[in-house]
């Protein structure tokens, strides 16, 4: 109850606006791969590549959404656009016909989500005063909503997909993110005006804003629709935007040469981590679809629901690593890359030793997704707080921008590595099983020299705030 307690009215509605995204979201990520090789007729590799493309402009959205939201909507506006073209991305892959419009939808989605993701946590921010004792707990209640949203996506559309056809997942996943959209509208009045623009912008600028928006749909449908050129240049331009942030932050003489160092590392951690965790939502669930068991106990489980287990994993244990407080963030890292490396071990082993039927036992391939989640829940939490924590005051923004920069690049190469697992055309049982062990294997392989790397570097990293800044000082005095 203590959660609840005194929070802003605001939260809750946020709180459940987000949540419908983060269910359009979801239902989406627990679709799309599946659907464009069973449905479409998209080979493998293409498919990953959508997929990886697709959720890397995504997260990267959120840096030019925070710019429109700064410059020329405010935040209030951008996250009803933001939430109306979502809406309007789902409908379009409810109904297409076309591929094209398969792609339209999911740039209207991109763009949409850049605008929306990103704008509602810092409308949130400013209903809490710099010292509110209850912020933690209002963004606590508020990311509950995320995986709440996430759960029900992967459960619902899987399950509607599959019994009434894929369109009708879709559409539930459009029908969700329009009950938060008129959710938002009826009442709006408990923002009590807060997120508006303080400038407001020229004519001129207005227009030059708005019809870049409307450009970025038809631009982004081609870049997905191209994926093959894109996807290869997407880490490259998030690498050029680490690059620009890091100068800027070296000029302003607030970060030491150690401090970058650290965050740089940080921030490798992390893209490689969720490059092998996007797996479950491509190459692993595309496994589990064609090599796996359908059952699990006794129970028939829809591979697209397999989904759920991530945003479970994240709310229960969410609540058990809050109690590591004590925990240096730099243990964590490692423990939640040791984790995911063990459950791709256990992903190689099978795919050499299958059942007597041929078929992968479904309870390891849960097993492996659980054990993945909760690296997650140990790594980026900790990573988050770190930024956050390390960040100078009056850079916090900036700081944090480096995040979704990394997941950007870490989706990217996902996609990578998930082509790399696809056996030829042609090839038998057996031969398409060795090619998933070796990436699997590839994957255990590269989290754990990760994991190895970050561990011997301790004695190069400072382990608390306090000795970053006791370096700071000396590095200041040195220069006087």
């Amino acid at each position: 109850m203590n959660l609840l307690k005194n929070q802003p009215k605001a939260l809750y509605l946020l709180f459940f606006v987000k949540m419908w995204e983060c269910f359009s979201f979801y239902g989406m990520r627990a679709l799309m791969v599946l659907y464009l090789i069973d449905q479409m007729g998209i080979n493998d590799i293409r498919a990953y590549g959508i997929y990886a493309l697709y959720c890397s402009l995504v997260e990267f959205g959120g840096i030019l959404g925070g710019r429109y939201a700064d410059k020329l909507l405010g935040l209030g506006k951008s996250i009803v656009w933001g939430g109306w073209l979502i809406a309007a991305g789902h409908i379009c892959l409810a109904a297409h016909s076309v591929p094209w419009f398969f792609f339209v939808g999911l740039s209207l989605i991109v763009v949409g989500s850049g605008l929306f993701s990103t704008n509602i946590s810092a409308l949130l921010g400013l209903f809490y005063e710099d010292a509110d004792p209850r912020r933690e707990s209002g963004f606590t209640l508020f990311y509950v909503g995320i995986n709440i949203g996430a759960i029900l996506a992967s459960l619902l559309c899987g399950f509607v997909a599959e019994i009434y056809g894929w369109h009708y997942g879709f559409g539930l996943a459009a029908i969700g993110m329009i009950a938060g959209n008129l959710l938002l509208l009826k009442f709006q009045y408990l923002l009590e005006g807060k997120g508006k623009l303080i400038a407001i912008p020229k004519v001129r600028q207005k227009i030059i804003g708005y019809l870049g928006l409307i450009a970025l749909i038809p631009a982004t449908a081609v870049m997905i629709a191209y994926e093959d050129i894109f996807l290869h240049l997407m880490p490259w331009g998030c690498l050029l935007c680490v690059v620009c942030i890091g100068k800027k932050m070296i000029a302003s003489g607030n970060f030491s040469r150690k401090l970058l160092i650290n965050l740089g590392l940080y921030l490798a951690a992390l893209a490689i981590f969720f490059a092998a965790e996007d797996q479950t939502a491509s190459a692993l669930l595309v496994f589990s679809e064609r090599f796996a068991a359908s059952t699990a106990l006794g129970i028939h489980i829809p591979t697209a629901t397999l989904l759920s287990l991530n945003p479970f994993v994240i709310i229960l244990g969410g609540a058990l690593v809050s109690k590591l407080q004590t925990v240096k963030p730099l243990k964590l890292i490692i423990l939640g890359l040791l984790l995911a490396s063990i459950a791709f071990a256990s992903l190689t082993i099978v795919c050499h030793f299958p059942g007597q039927d041929g078929l992968v036992p479904l309870e390891i391939v849960v097993g492996a997704i659980l054990i993945i989640s909760m690296g997650e829940v140990l790594l980026a939490p900790a990573i988050f707080s770190y930024f956050s924590e390390i960040a100078p005051k009056g850079w916090t923004g900036v700081t944090m921008g480096l995040i979704p920069l990394g997941f950007s690049t870490g989706n990217a190469i996902s996609g990578f590595l998930s082509k790399s697992m696809v056996a030829q055309d042609g090839a038998s049982v057996d031969e398409a099983l060795a090619q998933y062990g070796e990436g699997f294997t590839y994957l255990a392989l590269l989290l754990l020299l990760v994991a190895l790397f970050i561990l011997l570097s301790q004695g190069l990293i400072p382990k608390t705030i306090n000795q970053i800044r006791k370096i700071d000082e000396k590095t200041t005095r040195l220069s006087l």
